[in-house]
């Protein structure tokens, strides 16, 4: 059966509009907005697909994360159309119409996050929810890819330099609601590898070791997709020397947190219909 997903969106939008909601009803509704988003999301990596098969595997560089030609991890992520991005960001307007009937939590980076899947994350960011002078370079316990919805993103990889004087420690830290730093920790010097910039239907991946940092415009709304590893539950981050660890510790998010970050994520998306 062929299924429309512009239809889908509409009996969804029309079917939830000025109605309230049961809370079992939420939770189907839910299901339905994530399944729409991942058709689009699977759609894009479709055609970004076919239109490299059609390109020629010898006019194409293998993926910079896995090393494979064939490789779907969207990275480098092909020139996205305005149409695709229109149509992978319209179920997330929808579900931030809907925000109230999430839960959302913030995390000292200056996100605010909501779980779509137990594998995948909406992230709106803004700099009002950074906790200050946070430590921001830090690894994953999983590998994930971050697909752009609305506004930009920089992407800083880090690596650590085997000769020279250290310029960071490295911690071990317990990740999640009630992490801590743990024991291990060490002075390292780091380089930066690579810095990058990515908008509106743009993709990148990062292996759970890999260090990096963010850096979003206000109401950036990213969709993360995470692989998870055997320890879910440890990370390593780096701060400069002579400082210690600030924690990003998850935390509930209040209400007027959501409206603030919904707010500007709307009007990010505004940009891309």
């Amino acid at each position: 059966m062929t299924v429309d997903l512009d239809d889908l969106e509409n009996r969804i939008m029309k079917w939830c509009s000025g109605r309230p909601m049961p809370s079992g009803t939420v939770t189907i509704v839910q299901q339905a907005l994530v399944e729409l988003a991942s058709a689009r999301l699977r759609i894009q990596e479709l055609d970004k697909q076919l239109e490299m098969r059609t390109i020629g595997e010898t006019s194409m560089n293998p993926c910079v994360i896995h090393g494979a030609q064939w490789c779907t991890c969207l990275n480098p992520s092909p020139e996205p159309t305005r149409e695709v991005v229109s149509l992978v960001a319209a179920p997330i307007r929808l579900i931030l119409s809907m925000s109230h009937n999430f839960d959302w939590s913030i995390q000292g980076f200056g996100m605010l996050r909501a779980y779509l899947s137990k594998e995948r994350r909406l992230h709106i960011w803004h700099s009002s929810g950074k906790v200050d002078n946070v430590s921001t370079i830090h690894d994953h316990p999983w590998d994930f890819t971050s697909y752009v919805v609305a506004g930009s993103i920089t992407d800083r990889v880090y690596t650590m330099a085997e000769i020279g004087l250290p310029s960071h420690h490295k911690q071990r830290i317990r990740c999640g609601p009630g992490g801590c730093a743990l024991d291990q920790r060490y002075d390292v010097l780091l380089e930066l590898q690579s810095e990058r910039t990515y908008g509106p239907g743009e993709s990148y991946a990062r292996k759970s070791w890999e260090l990096h940092e963010t850096l979003p415009e206000d109401g950036t709304v990213t969709l993360v997709t995470r692989q998870f590893k055997e320890d879910t539950e440890h990370a390593w981050v780096c701060f400069p020397l002579g400082t210690e660890w600030v924690s990003a510790e998850p935390r509930k998010a209040t209400g007027a947190e959501e409206d603030r970050f919904v707010k500007a994520a709307l009007a990010a998306l505004e940009a891309v219909r």
